[in-house]
């Protein structure tokens, strides 16, 4: 069946979803047309993005970055707006057929309830929306006859079953979910885990926020609020169980005991290709699975004891109201700050439980009463927040003060006894342990001097051969790495090497971290190809767009390095599905 060409506006078109959409749209030329793009903050990647798609108009909503984007599209038919309410009000263009909200988190609820009551359809990748709001957002499509297509694939494979099962009551839903890269972890490991570590989420390809709520396992919480709307369930019908494989991503039991499941790779371009196209199947060039490849597909029990977040989010769709929108703004304020190094990984679930404890109850709430829970989720959540960052301090303080505070008299009349020099020769076994402390402190001081007269050399290329090893290999490196992150997770994993090389470049004046780029590194030259970047003449970092990294990639960075007479190289595939920026050394330098 041939389908009419559905006009596209997308919200959120810079992020994980907005940039796979394009994907799918840019392979669907004769499908879809873009007609509206916003984003965030990311104003290189929104022009790009427009003047590849030529969409009716773009929206940045970062006011101070309107000027850059209306003169870098002043040569094109594009109009430029600026601000969320402009968001909110393109939506609402007569031209605009299907409305993707891929915004992150509350931030996107307005506009959707602007496309809602604008008669839009909805293909729904914000799952904030009916979490914080189900009620309302539910009774606004049905009043105005919007469909609401899931983006999250949990939710379209719940969709894909009920195709042709409409009028057969559902018994039960299996959401089902990996487990993230702590499944089967205990709370003393994850009590010291990194931020490094939750983002290397084990299957999906996904943005920052919503890799560490697969973590803490509260984005499946959030899905199970969803699904309540989503399917008019109650919350005795959504089950939740751990499957690592990600092959099956949802089932649906029906009242006679038959079930349903949809199969499938993980690969997020399919359920937004559905949403989009819907009901048709549009040809794809998606990976196919094959089940040989997976001989055993397994299923446990989610352990709701160590990842709590699971728990709280069943706990506020049972209780209703205004909890999930409480729930959904302390989560989002204690991502952030464990994203932004202010809080440890377990604390997470303590600041959302304790915000849902402070903040008051109410059984029906209006549009304004869930405004009002989250301003109000969000001030309690961070003053938590600060005491638990205070209360952190003090203790380290008091440790510190501790350790250096002698632990007993004995330890304090022994340190007493070391400092006094003998006055008499009588004691021949404490004259030689004095000496002894003796000659280590002259030894101490000795190689401290050294240590001194070596760090003070005047040998330039000795100390630059020396610098990696400290500041340069710890401290600028994690750096580095950290920002090739954010890079990954802003352009996904195929755009093209100079949109991560510009985006990788602005991130590093942000930082206000020095670098030389390309053609304008003057000594390094292997085989006609220049490195990418060199940061604080330190630290090579060489980007690759391929399917694998090889050797000759590997030899590459090394002579990069022995020219430059530097240890330390970074190589990153922007390709590989979870980013994994390698080092290299320079086994050569001294």
């Amino acid at each position: 069946m041939k389908s009419e060409i559905k006009h596209i506006a997308i919200l959120g078109s810079t992020g994980s979803i907005g940039t796979q959409a394009l994907e799918v749209i840019r392979t669907h030329p004769n499908d879809f047309v873009v007609e509206v793009l916003t984003a965030n903050g990311n104003a290189d990647l929104l022009i790009q993005q427009a003047i590849e798609f030529k969409p009716n108009c773009v929206v940045i909503a970062d006011e101070k970055k309107y000027q850059q984007v209306k003169e870098a599209l002043s040569k094109h038919d594009i109009k430029v707006f600026a601000g969320n309410k402009s968001i909110e009000q393109v939506v609402q263009m007569d031209s605009v057929d299907i409305v993707l909200t891929a915004i992150v988190g509350y931030a996107g609820l307005a506009s959707t309830i602007s496309a809602i009551k604008a008669k839009k359809q909805i293909a729904l990748a914000n799952k904030e929306t009916l979490v914080v709001a189900g009620d309302l957002v539910s009774a606004l499509a049905k009043e105005n006859g919007v469909n609401i297509y899931p983006v999250d694939s949990e939710h379209s494979a719940i969709f894909q079953c009920m195709a042709g099962e409409w009028n057969n009551p559902i018994e039960k839903i299996y959401l089902t979910a990996s487990g993230g890269p702590f499944r089967g972890k205990d709370l003393k490991f994850l009590s010291t885990v990194t931020k490094a570590q939750a983002l290397k989420h084990p299957n999906w390809d996904m943005g920052a926020k919503i890799t560490i709520d697969s973590a803490t396992m509260m984005n499946k919480g959030l899905e199970v609020i969803e699904a309540k709307w989503l399917f008019h369930l109650k919350p005795e019908q959504i089950e939740v169980i751990i499957h690592p494989q990600s092959i099956v991503h949802s089932i649906v039991q029906f009242k006679d005991g038959s079930m349903k499941a949809q199969m499938g790779l993980p690969d997020m371009k399919l359920p937004i290709q559905y949403a989009l196209s819907y009901p048709n199947r549009l040809p794809s060039t998606f990976e196919r699975f094959n089940f040989l490849n997976y001989p055993n597909l397994s299923f446990e029990q989610p352990d709701t004891k160590t990842f709590r977040c699971l728990h709280l989010a069943f706990e506020a769709m049972k209780k209703g109201g205004n909890i999930p929108c409480v729930l959904n703004a302390a989560n989002e304020v204690a991502v952030n700050a464990f994203l932004t190094d202010q809080i440890p990984f377990l604390k997470i679930a303590d600041i959302i439980e304790k915000t849902l404890e402070k903040v008051s109850f109410i059984q029906k709430p209006s549009y304004e009463d869930y405004v009002t829970s989250d301003k109000e989720a969000r001030k309690r959540a961070n003053e938590l927040m600060d005491k638990l960052m205070l209360t952190t301090r003090t203790d380290a303080n008091i440790a510190k003060k501790d350790e250096l505070m002698p632990t007993t008299q004995t330890d304090a009349n022994a340190v007493k006894k070391d400092e006094l020099m003998p006055t008499t020769q009588t004691d021949a076994n404490a004259a030689k342990k004095d000496e002894l402390i003796q000659t280590t402190r002259m030894d101490a001081n000795a190689a401290k001097k050294d240590e001194l007269i070596q760090t003070t050399q005047t040998d330039a290329n000795a100390a630059k051969k020396e610098e990696p090893q400290g500041i340069i290999h710890k401290e600028l490196s994690y750096k580095i790495n950290g920002i090739l992150f954010k890079v990954h997770d802003e352009l996904g994993r195929y755009a093209r090497e100079k949109q991560y090389g510009d985006l990788f470049a602005s991130y590093l004046e942000k930082e206000q971290i020095n670098f030389s780029r390309e053609k304008n590194i003057s000594k390094t030259s292997v085989d006609n190809n220049r490195a990418d970047f060199i940061v604080e003449d330190s630290i090579v970092v060489e980007f690759k767009v391929k399917s694998f990294i090889t050797k000759e990639d590997y030899y590459q960075v090394k002579r990069y390095l022995e020219i430059l007479n530097l240890k330390l190289g970074i190589i990153t595939n922007f390709r590989q599905k979870f980013l994994k920026p390698k080092r290299i050394l320079n086994s050569k330098a001294n």
